[in-house]
């Protein structure tokens, strides 16, 4: 069976973090539901101080939709985002454009008040950022604007 992009994804991102020395747990969803488990994020990460809670996502076209994350993601990543040195979020990389961001809970609970497709016109129009540069410099660049 081939594997999804999705997945490559998420493998490429634990790649990164390998390199990087990173301390970082990656939670596989291949029995997602499996005795009522639910994992919230595909990463949880340690990294300069911060708890990140990180969950991938592959998009096809130029906008994210909400259905693509479950309550229990959308209300997890929430609930923890309201802890100091914590940030959680969504990694979502835009396969046609080949661009990657990261969106704070923070940040998608104010954009799902307003227009789903905010997502990739803050990512085209702000960041530029491109599937290949090292996410954790997205992180970063969070971190350092608080």
């Amino acid at each position: 069976m081939p594997v999804s992009l999705g997945k490559k994804f998420e493998a490429l991102i634990a790649s990164q973090l390998d390199d990087c020395g990173v301390c970082f747990d990656r939670f596989k969803d291949d029995t997602a539901g499996y005795k009522g488990i639910r994992n919230i994020c595909d990463f949880v990460v340690f990294f300069n101080g911060y708890l990140i809670y990180i969950e991938c996502k592959t998009i096809h076209g130029k906008s994210f939709n909400f259905k693509n994350l479950t309550d229990n993601q959308y209300n997890g990543l929430q609930n923890k985002s309201s802890y100091n040195s914590v940030i959680a979020g969504i990694l979502l990389w835009f396969v046609d454009e080949d661009l990657t961001i990261f969106v704070p809970a923070r940040v998608l609970y104010m954009l799902k008040e307003v227009d789903e497709q905010m997502i990739f016109l803050v990512a085209v129009l702000f960041l530029k950022v491109k599937r290949k540069e090292h996410f954790l410099n997205m992180i970063l660049s969070i971190i350092y604007k608080k």
